[in-house]
């Protein structure tokens, strides 16, 4: 995957100078948990950064019940994910990372918050807005690799994933397996922040952030065929 390496980084460096002001994600401070005390930036981007910081932090110091506490706020108030059932949420709560990675795609836009809040240093959100980013950025790449097209509320990228399933199938991509997309989708940030110097949550932040940006209605989809 070195190609898509390259693509990554190059996708993070032309777009890094816009984070600070157009990253859109807000922090509702009102839902925070007490644990947790931001500070009174206005910027989105360092707003978040500093979230993701803090919930590592203060997981790794606490009992259960605010662990459980930290993880619930990620997934339902800051990630807007109100459908998952009680025992699903216990399951994402009392799991370790391993478990939870070998559940695959399934839940993954939760899970993978709830991961992030265990350790946002070595655990990044996969979401349906960073899959369409990972596979968008692909399109022209001679040796691509499909990863899980996710569910969206968002009408852009619902219409991206109907194009990309056709060309993932009309050029044959290299469908990246359940069982180990995630740990190369961290693999992958990991190298491409080690070469921009910053950490993967940089990555995973601006692969989110500007995934409309590279929407297949504005590149040429059909370029290499």
């Amino acid at each position: 995957m070195k190609k898509l390496e390259s693509l990554i980084l190059d996708y993070y460096q032309k777009n890094k100078h816009k984070l600070i002001n157009e990253y859109k994600w807000k922090v509702d401070k009102s839902k925070i948990p007490s644990i947790i005390l931001l500070n009174n930036d206005d910027q989105n981007f360092r707003l978040n950064l500093e979230l993701k910081k803090q919930l590592t932090s203060k997981f790794g110091i606490s009992n259960k019940k605010i662990k459980n506490e930290l993880i619930h706020y990620y997934i339902y108030h800051w990630g807007g994910i109100h459908s998952n059932h009680k025992k699903t949420l216990k399951k994402y709560y009392n799991s370790n990372p391993k478990d939870l990675i070998c559940l695959g795609h399934k839940g993954i836009a939760s899970w993978s918050k709830a991961l992030t809040v265990h350790d946002y240093n070595k655990y990044a959100i996969f979401d349906a807005r960073v899959s369409a980013a990972l596979n968008c950025i692909q399109i022209n790449n001679n040796e691509a690799f499909l990863f899980p097209i996710l569910p969206s509320r968002n009408n852009k990228i619902k219409c991206f994933n109907n194009k990309i399933k056709y060309i993932a199938k009309e050029r044959k991509w290299t469908v990246v397996p359940r069982n180990q997309f995630y740990r190369n989708y961290l693999r992958l940030l990991n190298n491409v922040s080690k070469k921009a110097d910053v950490t993967i949550a940089h990555i995973e932040m601006c692969l989110f952030a500007f995934a409309e940006d590279i929407h297949p209605e504005k590149i040429d989809l059909f370029k290499n065929n």
